[in-house]
C-alpha cells in the first residue's frame, strides 16, 4: 500500500452476528482486499475496503443484516504505518487536521461519545452537539487516533459521510475505520458510576432528551458497553470530597453502626458530610463539569426548631472567593423522632429523642453570572446566617435549557382559570378542567412556567387518555399544600390513566408520612403511559404506578418521605403490573424503597396478576434514610440490570425476594450488573447484608423465591455481609465481584444474624470476594444439610461428546457450541439419588430446541427435557430448569440435544439439584 494514500477499513463480525453487503463508496461498489478477513480476539473477523479519498466530502453506504445489535466507530489514523491491514502507530511528525463525520440511517442510533483513543503527547478534542461531531487534533510531534462512536440495532441501509480537513497532512496515510458489532457476546461489565459516588472532579453527564422514551436492552442481547446508573443532567460534588476551609470538619462512618438508630452521616450520600458550626468555615469545588453552571440543589442539614416543625435559614455562595447570594435552605420537611416507636415518620417532637430524616433539598438558580468551567464555588457559614450548624451533604449543578414554550394543538391550564405563585388559590378545579377539554378535543395540556398549587383535599388531578407538558421542571411546578390542622386524608398530586406526563416538577409542604398530612405524587395506570423529566420532591411515593406497557424516565426523586419508584399490580383497576420500565431515574434521600417491584398477590379478599415483564435499568439510588435502594419483591421475568445502589443506612441495598405473607411469589428473574456500595445496616439490630437472596427479608420467611439469576454485580463496602441467602430454590449466584465487605462474603441462613436456619439450595460459580477482615469467610454455608449449596458441572467438562465443539465463553471459561439435532455431550458417573430439577445455562442465535437427559445411552431413560429458547444471541445467557422423573443411583448422563436443522444452542453449565420447582 503506498504511503500517502487512503484507505476505509470496514469491520465485520464472525457469521452469526451482522451480515454487511452492498458496500460502495461515493457509489462505487468495493470489494475486500487481499488478505482480508482478518480474525482477532474475541472472534470477531475484520474485512478491509481500499479507497482514497481526497479532502471534501465523500460517502460510505451499506446494507446490514444483523441478528444482533451492532456498533461503528469511526476513527482517523494519524501517522500510521501502512505495512500491515489495520496499521500501526510509527514515528512521524503530523500537522493539525479536522474531521467531520455526519451520520445518517434508516434506523435509531445513538452517538455515545467523542474519544481520543491513542496519542503519545499533547492534543485537543473538541465536540459540538447534536450528530456532527467535529473532532480538531493539534499533534505537532504526536501520535493520534480519534473520532466518534455510534450505536444501533437496527438492519436495513445505512450511510456515513466524511470530510477531511485539509491542510498539511504529513503521515502515512489518513484511514477511517468502520466497525460493526461483536455484540452478540455477553459484556463485560465495568461500573461506571455516572452519578453520586464521591469524586473530586466529576465527569459530567448527558442531559436526558426531552419527550424521548427509552427501549431497554434485554439480557440476552448483547450489549456493546455498560454504564451503570442514571445519566443526568447535572453533576454531583460530595461535600467531603471538596476543599474545606476556616476549621470546617468532615464526619464520616468509619465503622459498621452498633445501633438500630440513624444518624447523619449514615442517612448521608457517601456516608460522609461536612460540617460547619462557626462563622468563615465553608467547602468548597471547583466547576470541572466542562458547562456553565446556572442552578444549584444543595443537599443539607440545619437544626429542627425546639418544639418541633423546622426552621429557615441561609448559607451564603461564593464564587472564585467572592459572595454571590444568601442560598436558602430550611429544616420544615425533614426531622422524625422515634425514641417513642421505632421507625416512626410522623413523631414530630424532639422531646422524643432518636431523631433520622436529617437531610432536606433545596434549590435555586444562581444570581448573576453563571459559574463558568474552572470557577470555584463554596458554601460558607457567616454572620448572617443564623442557624446554629450548617451540615452540607452533597450539592448537584447544572445549566438547565431555556424554559420549554408552549406547543401546538395544546390548552394551556391559564385559559381555564389557573393561577401562578400564590399558595391561597387552589388550582385543581381550573388544571382538571383543563385536562377534560384537552381529552374530549384531542389536544395537549400545557403547564406554563410557574408554581401552581391545588389543595390537598379536594381530590388531586386526575386525567385520561392525555398528554400532560410543562415548560421543564426548573419551571412548571404543580405544588399541593396541606391546610394547616387537617384531619382528613389527602389525595395524590395526579392519577393520570393512559396519559403522557412530562417536563415539569411535583412538590408539596407536607411534613411527614402521616394519612392526613401527605401522599403520593404520580400514581399512572392504564395502557402505553409515559412519565418522562419529572422532579418530585417532599411527597410520600414519587411512583404509584401499574397497568402495561408503561415507561418512568430521566426523573428526579429527593427528599421523599416513602418509595422512590414503586410498580406494582394494585394501582390498575384489572389488577394488573405488566411490561413496565422504569430507566434513567436518579433516586435520593426516601423514606422507604428507592425502587420497588411490589407484586401483590392478595389484599383481603381482592387478588392481583402476579406482576411480569418488568425491568428496572440505569437508575442512580442514593441514600434511602427509611428503606432498601431496590426492592425486587416477587413477579416472573423481571430484569434489574446496570443500576447504582449506594448508602443505604438501615436495611439491604438490594432485596431478591417476596413481600410479606400476601406478596406474590418470585418465580424468575435476571439481576445483573449492579453496583451496591456501601448498603446494609443495623436496622433492628439485624446487621442486614447489602445483598439479600431469598423470602426471609422484612422477618417473613414466607413463600416462594426461585429461579433468580444474579450475576456480574459489584458489591464494594458492605457494612455486614456482602450476600445473604435465605429461604429459595435453584437460584443461581456467578461471577459476581463482592470488595471488603464488612463481615462475610457470601453467608446463608443461620450463619447471619437475621435469617434463621433456612431450607432450599443456591448454585454458586465463580464469584470473587476480595479483601476480607480477620476470622471472616468468603462463604459462610448453613451449618446442617437443610440448604445446600451447589457448584454446577461446566458443560466443557464432559467425558465424550459426538457432533459438538467447545468455544470461549463470554462469562468465563469455555461453553458447548455447534450443537445441532442428535448431538450429544456425556458425564460419566453422575449421582443422581435425590434429584428432581435439572438447571442448564443456554443461549441461542439458532432456532433453540431441547435439551435431553438421558441415562447411559444416548437412546437410555429420558428423565427430563428442558425447552431451550432463542435468546438473539449466541453469547447471551440464560437459565432454564426442568423437572426430573425417576433420577436415582449413579449413572453416565447423556445430554442429548434435539431440535430443527442448523445450530441450535450453546450450554455453558448445568446443575441438578434435590429441590423441586413451584408448582405455582
Amino acid at each position: 500500500m503506498p504511503s500517502g494514500s487512503g484507505i476505509i477499513l470496514l469491520t465485520q463480525v464472525e457469521s452469526t452476528g451482522p451480515v454487511l453487503s452492498g458496500v460502495n463508496w461515493n457509489g462505487l461498489s468495493l470489494t475486500a482486499v487481499p488478505g482480508s478477513p482478518v480474525s482477532i480476539t474475541g472472534g470477531e473477523i475484520y474485512s478491509y475496503y481500499l479507497v482514497n479519498p481526497s479532502s471534501g466530502p465523500g460517502t460510505l453506504a451499506f446494507t446490514v443484516t444483523s441478528t444482533c445489535n451492532w456498533n461503528v466507530t469511526a476513527s482517523v489514523y494519524q501517522n500510521v504505518n501502512t505495512s500491515s491491514p489495520f496499521g500501526t502507530i510509527s514515528s512521524s511528525s503530523g500537522d493539525a487536521s479536522t474531521f467531520v463525520d455526519n451520520i445518517s440511517t434508516t434506523g435509531s442510533n445513538s452517538i455515545i461519545d467523542d474519544f481520543l483513543a491513542y496519542t503519545n503527547g499533547p492534543s485537543t478534542v473538541t465536540a459540538l452537539t447534536g450528530n456532527q461531531l467535529f473532532n480538531s487534533m493539534n499533534s505537532g510531534c504526536c501520535d493520534s487516533v480519534f473520532g466518534s462512536y455510534l450505536s444501533t440495532s437496527s438492519s436495513g441501509a445505512h450511510s456515513l459521510s466524511y470530510s477531511n480537513g485539509g491542510g498539511t497532512q504529513n503521515w502515512w496515510s489518513e484511514s477511517i475505520e468502520l466497525k460493526a458489532g461483536t455484540l452478540c457476546g455477553t459484556p463485560t461489565f465495568t461500573p461506571v458510576a455516572t452519578t453520586a459516588i464521591p469524586s473530586a472532579t466529576p465527569s459530567p453527564t448527558r442531559t436526558p432528551t426531552s419527550g424521548a422514551t427509552s427501549t431497554p436492552v434485554p439480557t440476552s442481547v448483547c450489549s456493546p458497553t455498560v454504564v451503570v446508573g442514571a445519566t443526568t443532567s447535572f453533576v454531583s460534588y460530595e461535600a467531603e470530597a471538596g476543599t474545606l476551609g476556616g476549621g470546617a470538619t468532615i464526619v464520616a462512618v468509619t465503622t459498621p453502626p452498633n445501633t438500630e438508630y440513624s444518624s447523619p452521616a449514615l442517612e448521608a450520600s457517601g456516608h460522609a458530610f461536612v460540617q460547619l458550626n462557626n462563622d468563615g468555615q465553608y467547602v468548597q469545588w471547583t466547576n470541572n463539569t466542562g458547562q456553565n453552571i446556572s442552578a444549584i440543589n444543595l443537599r443539607s442539614c440545619i437544626p429542627d426548631a425546639p418544639g418541633g416543625g423546622g426552621i429557615t435559614s441561609t448559607i451564603d455562595l461564593y464564587v472564585n472567593g467572592v459572595f454571590r447570594q444568601a442560598f436558602s435552605v430550611n429544616s420544615l420537611q425533614n426531622y422524625a423522632y422515634e425514641g417513642t416507636t421505632y421507625g416512626s415518620q410522623t413523631d414530630k417532637n424532639p422531646a422524643d429523642g432518636d431523631p433520622r430524616d436529617f437531610w432536606n433539598d433545596t434549590h435555586a438558580f444562581v444570581t448573576g453570572a453563571p459559574i463558568s468551567p474552572g470557577s470555584t464555588f463554596a458554601f460558607q457559614m457567616d454572620s448572617s446566617n443564623t442557624a446554629s450548624f450548617y451540615d452540607i451533604d452533597v450539592v448537584d449543578v447544572e445549566n438547565p435549557p431555556a424554559a420549554l414554550t408552549q406547543p401546538p394543538n395544546s390548552l394551556s391550564i391559564t385559559s381555564y382559570g389557573a393561577v401562578s405563585n400564590n399558595t391561597s388559590i387552589d388550582n385543581t378545579s381550573a388544571i382538571n378542567n383543563c385536562f377534560s377539554a384537552a381529552q374530549s378535543m384531542g389536544m395537549i395540556a400545557w403547564i406554563p412556567p410557574g408554581v401552581f398549587s391545588i389543595s390537598a383535599i379536594n381530590g388531586g388531578l386526575n386525567a385520561t387518555g392525555i398528554t400532560i407538558e410543562g415548560a421543564g421542571p426548573w419551571y412548571s411546578t404543580i405544588y399541593r399544600v396541606t391546610p394547616a390542622g387537617n384531619t382528613q386524608g389527602i389525595a395524590n398530586i395526579i392519577t393520570t390513566s393512559s396519559c403522557t406526563v412530562e417536563n415539569l416538577s411535583l412538590d408539596c409542604n407536607a411534613n411527614s408520612r402521616a394519612g392526613n398530612d401527605n401522599n403520593g405524587a404520580v400514581n399512572s395506570s392504564g395502557s402505553n403511559w409515559v412519565v418522562n423529566n419529572v422532579w418530585i420532591q417532599h411527597v410520600t411515593s414519587s411512583f404509584w404506578c401499574g397497568g402495561n406497557n408503561g415507561i418512568a424516565e430521566n426523573c428526579r426523586t429527593l427528599s421523599t418521605w416513602a418509595d422512590g419508584g414503586n410498580f406494582n399490580n394494585v394501582q390498575d383497576p384489572r389488577g394488573i403490573g405488566n411490561n413496565l420500565t422504569y430507566t434513567n431515574n436518579f433516586v435520593r434521600g426516601t423514606g422507604d424503597d428507592a425502587m420497588a417491584i411490589n407484586s401483590v398477590n392478595y389484599n383481603g379478599s381482592t387478588y392481583y396478576t402476579m406482576m411480569s415483564n418488568i425491568t428496572y435499568s440505569n437508575n442512580t439510588a442514593v441514600a434511602p434514610w427509611g428503606g432498601k435502594c431496590l426492592g425486587f419483591y416477587g413477579g416472573v421475568s423481571v430484569t434489574v440490570e446496570n443500576n447504582l445502589l449506594q448508602d443505604t443506612s438501615r436495611y439491604m441495598g438490594l432485596g431478591v425476594m417476596r413481600f410479606g405473607v400476601n406478596g406474590s411469589d418470585l418465580l424468575s428473574g435476571t439481576v445483573i450488573g449492579n453496583t451496591v456500595l456501601r448498603c446494609g445496616g443495623n436496622g433492628y439490630n439485624q446487621q442486614q447484608q447489602a445483598m439479600m437472596i431469598g423470602n426471609g427479608g422484612d422477618g417473613q420467611g414466607v413463600g416462594v423465591v426461585e429461579n433468580a439469576y444474579i450475576a456480574s454485580n459489584t458489591i464494594t463496602n458492605a457494612l455486614f455481609d456482602a450476600v445473604g441467602f435465605s429461604q429459595g430454590t435453584n437460584n443461581v449466584l456467578q461471577n459476581n465481584i463482592i470488595n471488603s465487605p464488612g463481615l462475610n462474603g457470601i453467608a446463608v441462613g443461620n450463619q447471619t444474624l437475621d435469617l434463621g436456619t433456612v431450607t432450599g439450595n443456591n448454585i454458586l460459580l465463580n464469584n470473587t470476594v476480595n479483601n476480607l477482615n480477620s476470622g471472616q469467610s468468603a462463604v459462610l454455608a448453613q451449618s446442617g444439610t437443610s440448604f445446600i449449596d451447589y457448584t454446577p458441572t461446566m458443560a466443557s467438562s464432559y467425558s465424550s461428546e459426538s457432533g459438538t465443539a467447545t468455544e470461549a465463553c463470554s462469562e468465563g471459561g469455555q461453553d458447548v457450541g455447534t450443537i445441532s439435532n442428535g448431538s450429544y455431550t456425556v458425564y460419566n458417573n453422575v449421582n443422581l439419588a435425590g434429584m428432581l430439577t435439572f438447571v442448564a445455562r443456554v443461549a441461542s442465535a439458532g432456532a433453540g430446541g431441547t435439551i435431553q437427559i438421558r441415562l447411559d445411552s444416548p437412546t437410555g431413560t429420558l428423565i427430563g427435557s428442558c425447552t431451550v429458547p432463542v435468546t438473539g444471541c449466541w453469547q447471551g445467557w440464560t437459565d432454564v430448569n426442568c423437572s426430573l422423573t425417576g433420577a436415582s443411583g449413579t449413572h453416565n448422563v447423556y445430554l442429548v440435544d434435539a431440535g430443527g436443522a442448523g445450530n441450535l444452542f450453546n450450554i455453558e453449565w448445568f446443575s441438578f439439584t434435590a429441590f423441586a420447582e413451584s408448582a405455582t
